[in-house]
């Protein structure tokens, strides 16, 4: 009688650690397949520029724009009153927005991009938890002497922004890649091509004309000919729109902004 109860008592131990090991390998696999999407998701591929917008509590807004092993900028925006503002006034383009619950710590980068991370009600858009973290380890490497902190008011004049900080938004693998970028206006809407022209300068991009295409149309087109470059998918990230292999006539690459763009934030007061 014991040894039947015995018996027993080892199999449900069996039983239990089955049930255990199934539910621990379960919980894994969903955990991994997360941590997959979330992986997939992220903006920041840790060795190019990446820019942010950061809003905390009180309404401040700050712009962070840093690279691996280059120098970083933290700029403080008084009296803009969105992301839009940015974006459309200053011609920047954000990659990614951080929502803070709290007032933000902006002693240094790393700080202020810890004080994110290890908030569990921070909100994201357009980047994910996974970028926030290796935003943050890049800015642990980046030292203060190699980190711009400068102010800019939204009633003052667009072009007292110096040079020198707008050199800071460079991505300097756009520079390297060198490829020529050509741009017909085919928006219906008169400057979109000069804006996007003054955009994706700023960010280093080698724009060679401006044109207005011969007829309005929807959608946006980015044509490419031969291999997919960095600067093909810079700009396929910066207006929302895949690449194509097609006629890029006098250019590397040829863009052709359709009206569907103009709800992007850098054409937003257009």
């Amino acid at each position: 009688m014991r040894d039947r109860t015995l018996s027993h008592s080892s199999k449900s131990l069996r039983l239990l650690v089955v049930f255990l090991a199934i539910v621990f390998l379960l919980s894994a696999l969903s955990l991994g397949v997360k941590l997959f999407r979330l992986i997939q998701a992220s903006s920041y591929d840790g060795s190019h520029r990446f820019i942010v917008s950061v809003v905390d509590a009180k309404k401040h807004i700050w712009i962070a724009s840093l690279a691996p092993s280059e120098k970083a900028l933290l700029l403080s925006l008084k009296q803009a009153d969105s992301k839009q503002d940015i974006a459309s006034r200053l011609l920047i383009p954000i990659n990614g927005t951080i929502l803070l619950q709290q007032e933000a710590d902006t002693s240094s980068l790393s700080t202020l991009f810890a004080t994110a991370l290890f908030d569990p009600q921070t909100r994201y858009e357009n980047m994910t938890v996974y970028d926030m973290f290796r935003l943050y380890l890049d800015a642990l490497r980046i030292a203060s002497k190699d980190t711009t902190v400068a102010s800019y008011t939204f009633s003052e004049d667009v072009n007292t922004i110096s040079d020198a900080l707008r050199r800071l938004f460079v991505d300097s693998k756009l520079v390297a890649n060198d490829q020529t970028i050509a741009i017909e206006n085919g928006s219906g809407t008169s400057g979109i091509g000069q804006r996007l022209e003054r955009i994706v300068t700023l960010l280093g991009g080698n724009v060679v004309s401006v044109t207005t295409a011969r007829a309005t149309q929807q959608p946006t087109y980015i044509y490419y000919s031969g291999e997919k470059t960095y600067t093909t998918k810079r700009l396929e990230r910066l207006l929302k729109q895949q690449a194509e292999v097609g006629d890029t006539k006098i250019a590397d690459i040829l863009v052709v902004v359709g009206v569907r763009s103009l709800q992007l934030d850098i054409f937003a007061t257009i």
